[in-house]
C-alpha cells in the first residue's frame, strides 16, 4: 500500500512541484510561462509540474491534506521544504525560481495574504469564462523538453 513511487515529493526530485488544472487555458499558459523562463534551453530546470486531474496529482495532494477540488479552486505548489503553498503565496514562491527580475515579485509578500488571495480568487473563479477551457487535459505531446518536467508523465504518455 505504501508504494515509494506514490510518495514522490520535492525531497526526492529536489524541485518545487506546481499542481495545475490541466483543462484550464490560463493555467496551461502559466505552465508555458514558467517553462519558457526556467532555464528553457537546458535540462537544469528548477520547477516540476503535475496535473491536478492525474492519479499521481490527486495522491500527492492527498498526502498534504488537499483535495482535488481545493487545488482546482486555488493554485498549489509543494516547495522544496515539502510544504504546500496555495494561491498568491504559491505564485510568489515560484517566482523566486525564475530568472531576474521575477524573484523581485516576492516583495508582494508584504501585501497581507487575505488581500493577495482576494485578488487571486477573482481570476481563479473566472478563469474558464475569461480564458477558456480545453475538452481534455492538455498533454504537451511532441514537446519532449516540456514533458520531461512532468512528474505525472507516465499517465500523460497513456492518454
Amino acid at each position: 500500500k505504501n508504494n515509494p513511487q506514490m510518495s514522490v515529493s520535492t525531497k526526492i526530485i529536489g524541485k518545487p512541484i506546481v499542481f495545475f488544472d490541466g483543462v484550464c487555458v490560463l493555467c496551461n499558459a502559466g505552465v508555458r510561462f514558467i517553462v519558457n523562463r526556467d532555464r528553457p534551453n537546458t535540462t537544469e530546470n528548477r520547477v516540476a509540474f503535475c496535473r491536478v486531474q492525474s492519479r499521481l496529482g490527486k495522491e500527492l495532494l492527498a498526502e498534504k491534506g488537499i483535495t482535488q477540488q481545493q487545488c482546482l479552486d486555488r493554485f498549489v505548489v509543494i516547495d522544496t521544504d515539502n510544504k504546500a503553498y496555495t494561491a498568491s503565496s504559491a505564485a510568489l514562491r515560484i517566482a523566486t525560481y525564475l530568472p531576474f527580475p521575477y524573484p523581485l515579485l516576492k516583495v508582494g509578500l508584504i501585501v497581507p495574504k487575505p488581500v493577495r488571495d482576494a485578488i487571486y480568487d477573482v481570476f481563479a473563479q473566472n478563469r474558464y469564462k475569461w480564458f477558456g477551457v480545453y475538452d481534455t487535459c492538455y498533454t504537451y505531446k511532441g514537446k519532449e523538453a516540456v514533458l520531461q518536467r512532468f512528474i505525472d508523465r507516465e499517465e500523460m504518455d497513456k492518454e
